[in-house]
This record gives structure tokens, sequence and C-alpha cells, in this order.
């Protein structure tokens, strides 16, 4: 690595753990749209809804040794996501068919269920086939790769079974949009959907377990690294994306910003995004700028009385730690495609 990427890649570093772990949202935001080039007011995620982030010098997350060189110029990571941000730009799919499909990777809990039945109704307006979890005959649990061809797909796929029962019915190409949603917030909402109200096996209330018994509840319910689960290869509950001493690590990283290279990234929060999307897929560009409009769902919220300690703050924050570098680095990716597309970001609407 030159001096000049390696001094690049240190201060894009620093400024993206800074942003991780701010205690102020609007720090985070603030430094977050400074580290992209971001200059456009996002939309207001609930605040209301979410218990408030404890200050700034009670969160300091407790690293090992070896976590502690964890996204610096000497992790191994800095280098594949420096790469990823010099990758082609994936081609907009003007006449999304069957042959070239369009597949929304659902990242959970994080906003895209709008997204869904967006997609459902203008398939259905236009006469595509669709395949799209929770509507027409697929099933809300249907997770497996679909054994038909469609125009859309849509759903908590996994990136490699998705992409292998593609290729084996003839579809060799296709486009590529996921959603994205500030870590911290999808965990917590996470909690409260999956652990609280499917599985059933954690109190509403999170003071309520320790702080160990609260990671682990994260990680054995699928809460921690959504975003690595969806576009990596490994499609299992638990990820190794933030196993800093394993070598699959290294290979998680690798095939999903591999695959993501190959997605639109959208942000619930973030209109830039979905006018990004808008741009790339013209058919559906009235779908996507519609995604401006909702809001998170009403998981987020908690009991009043639920006074949750900084030390649980302070396992979500380390447990987020991989997932926000991703989110960071997603975004500037989505500044660099509004680049490519910034000359189509004014055409009308076609799906309405």
């Amino acid at each position: 690595m030159s001096r000049w990427s390696l001094l690049a890649a240190k201060a894009w570093t620093s400024c993206l753990l800074a942003a991780g772990v701010l205690a102020s949202q609007a720090q985070a935001d603030d430094l977050s749209r400074h580290c992209a080039g971001d200059d456009v007011s996002a939309l207001q995620v609930r605040q209301e809804e979410i218990p408030k982030v404890p200050s700034n010098e009670s969160l300091s997350l407790q690293q090992s040794a070896s976590q502690s060189q964890m996204f610096t110029e000497l992790d191994p990571v800095m280098r594949m996501i420096g790469n990823f941000l010099r990758l082609p730009y994936p081609e907009p799919n003007q006449q999304i068919r069957m042959n070239r499909p369009l597949i929304f990777m659902h990242q959970a809990k994080s906003g895209g269920t709008s997204l869904r039945e967006l997609l459902y109704n203008a398939s259905m307006r236009k006469g595509w086939k669709p395949y799209i979890q929770c509507y027409g005959a697929v099933g809300c649990q249907d997770f497996q790769a679909p054994k038909t061809k469609a125009a859309v797909y849509a759903g908590h796929f996994c990136w490699d079974e998705f992409a292998q029962n593609l290729h084996h019915r003839g579809v060799n190409e296709f486009s590529c949009v996921t959603n994205f949603r500030k870590p911290f917030y999808r965990i917590l909402s996470c909690y409260s959907y999956r652990a609280v109200g499917v599985r059933k096996d954690a109190p509403e209330c999170m003071a309520k377990l320790s702080p160990d018994q609260l990671r682990d509840v994260l990680i054995q319910v699928g809460c921690v690294n959504e975003p690595f689960r969806r576009l990596s290869g490994e499609c299992s509950v638990i990820s190794h994306a933030g196993d800093f001493s394993s070598q699959a690590r290294s290979e998680v990283w690798n095939s999903t910003l591999r695959n993501l290279a190959q997605c639109v990234p959208l942000f619930l929060e973030e209109p830039q995004s979905m006018k990004v999307a808008a741009a790339y897929f013209p058919q559906l560009s009235g779908s996507f700028l519609s995604l401006a409009h909702v809001s998170l769902n009403e998981n987020t919220k908690y009991n009043a009385k639920c006074n949750i300690p900084e030390s649980h703050y302070n396992v979500i924050r380390e447990l987020a730690k991989s997932e926000e570098m991703l989110y960071a680095t997603a975004k500037r990716r989505m500044w660099h495609l509004r680049s490519k597309v910034a000359s189509l970001l004014e055409e009308e609407p076609q799906d309405h």
C-alpha cells in the first residue's frame, strides 16, 4: 500500500470509528456526513421511540488486545474496504425482466417491509411476475431460494444460495438493492421484535438481563451483523464478521463487499439513496421515491419505565462495531453511485 493510501485509509478509519462510537447521535450523524461528503439533510428517525444514548464519557468500548487493532491500518479488512470503494459501479437496469430481474435483499429490522409492499404493488400494475415474501402465494416464512423465475424478488434471502438458484434457472445477470439502518437502532429494534415479540425468551426491558446475558441473547437470536448474513455466503444465525482472530472474518468481509458492489444501498434516513435507486431502476422509481414518506415500525418502542444501564449500551455498541463500519462504507459507496447517475435524478417516476 502506498504512503498516500495508508494515510488516507488511516484518516478514513479514524473518521468512521469516531462516528461509530460517539454517544450523541447528532454528533455521530454530523461526522458520518462529513466522512461521506454528505451535505444533504436526512430524514428524521423517530428518536422518541428509542432509548436515549448515555453520555459520551460513559460509552467507551471494552476491547481485548486483539480487538484494539480492528479497523486500523493493520487490519486487512481496511484494505478490502479501500478496494471495494474503487470497484466499478453496477449498471442501471432500465428494463427489468425475468432474464435480468431486480432482487431486494431485505435486511431485517431496517425498514424494508414497506418497500416489499411497494415493489409488489408496482409489479402487479405492470403485469410482472413477482416473488416477494408475504405477498401473493409466497409465505412470510419462505426464506429458501425460489423455485420459479420472476422479474422482481424481495425477501430475507441469502446471497450465495439465491444466486446459485438463479444460475440453475438460466439467469446469470441480475440487479440488486439492499437496505441499511443505523446498526445501534437496528439491534434495539431486533431485540424488541425478535427476542421479545417472536421468540418470547427475553424480557421486554433488557435492563432485567445482565450485560453477558444481553450479549448472548442478541447473538443467539440473530440480531447481530444482519447485513453480513444476507450478503455473504455465511447464511447462519451467528456471523464471524466481528471475530478478529478468525480467518473466517476476512472471508465474510470479502464476500460481503464483493456482493455489495453489485447492489444499490438504501438508507431509510437518507432520501438521496432513494433517488439513486429511482435513477438506477426507472421503471420502479415511484416505489423508491415513496420510501421518503415511510416511518420505521412501531416495535422500536420501549417501556418508558425501563432505564437501560450504560453497561448494556456498551454491549450493543461493541456488538455493532463491524456493522457500523459496513454501514459507513456502504453509505460512502451510495454517494459514489449518486455521482454516476446524477444526470438522471430529476426524471419523473414511472410506476404511479
